[in-house]
């Protein structure tokens, strides 16, 4: 692809690095997962690990990646089992799901462990949307052991989902968790979900390209890749992602999970109504122990792919430390 005239489409800085490393790695599930990684010329000063949003692929955080490299930070990403190039859940491609969210949380602690360099450098997770969700179980395991013994030394996190915003399934997760769902339901799209791919700025797409990002040219590399590299697309979430998204918020809304998080996390919020609950988001965060919010007012919710005045700060942060 790097010779081909689409490539030559992408303006520089959404171009893979040079050292765009790939890799697979098997996950709990039993998927094959796409891993990628970029690391700087200079001694590294720690490395970041993205936890992507529903539907999300490496590809499209090329720009990310150089901007850590720029700064001596290793960057690391890898395709959850569902989505981007990784391996399905179900024969349909489109579909977007999980059998068991624990796996998810699973290939996160695995990735940190055996992709990670052990060289006694910070890690970062920085997760965004769905990924804020599966983000908690981790830092709460990482929790249970000493200082010391901690992979990750902080969280940023970027619209995290942590309560649904949909009429139909705002505040309805406990039943969702609990529902039993044979294997024709868990695997059936959620009602009124897409069946097949569509570009955000096709008229069929449920949500605009501007409902995701303001900025003209950012907001446009995700159909980007998509359209031209098939294997990464995919459509709508399963009832199957539905049910398991809500045990996971069932389990960290338990009493003393959230407080049991002794990480620094830092919570950046837009002002979309995106499919995420800000209550919840408001109810979350003033259960933790260590946490800073970062509120943009007039940013969308792919708050990484936003203009600079909204990503810069974020980015900096996670270069943060103590």
């Amino acid at each position: 692809m790097r010779n081909s005239k689409v490539w030559d489409q992408l303006e520089g800085r959404f171009k893979l690095p040079d050292d765009w490393q790939t890799s697979l790695m098997a996950g709990a599930g039993g998927r094959d997962l796409f891993c990628a990684k970029s690391l700087p010329d200079s001694k590294i000063k720690g490395h970041v690990l993205v936890v992507q949003g529903l539907g999300e692929y490496g590809q499209k955080y090329a720009e990310l990646a150089r901007d850590f490299n720029k700064q001596a930070w290793g960057f690391h990403i890898f395709d959850r089992a569902g989505q981007g190039m990784s391996g399905r859940n179900t024969p349909d491609p489109y579909k977007i799901h999980c059998d068991d969210y624990r796996d998810d949380v699973k290939d996160i602690i695995h990735y940190a462990m055996a992709k990670i360099p052990h060289d006694g450098k910070p890690v970062v997770l920085l997760a965004h949307s769905t990924g804020g969700l599966l983000t908690l179980p981790v830092l709460h395991q990482d929790s249970q052991k000493p200082v010391q013994d901690r992979l990750f030394a902080k969280a940023v996190i970027t619209d995290p989902l942590w309560g649904f915003l949909e009429p139909a399934a705002r505040n309805r997760d406990p039943i969702f968790a609990l529902l039993p769902m044979p294997k024709f339901i868990r695997e059936a799209t959620v009602p009124g979900g897409l069946k097949e791919w569509v570009p955000r700025n096709d008229p069929r797409s449920l949500h605009k390209t501007d409902e995701f990002s303001t900025d003209p040219v950012r907001s446009l590399v995700h159909d980007f890749w998509q359209t031209h590299k098939p294997q990464l697309r995919v459509a709508s979430a399963t009832m199957g992602w539905l049910r398991e998204m809500s045990r996971a918020m069932g389990v960290v809304r338990k009493r003393g999970y959230i407080e049991s998080i002794q990480h620094q996390i830092v919570v950046c919020t837009s002002d979309t109504t995106l499919h995420i609950d800000p209550v919840r988001i408001t109810e979350t965060m003033a259960r933790m122990q260590n946490v800073k919010h970062l509120p943009f007012g007039d940013g969308k919710h792919e708050l990484l792919m936003e203009r600079d005045h909204i990503r810069n700060p974020i980015v900096a942060e996670i270069m943060k430390l103590g």
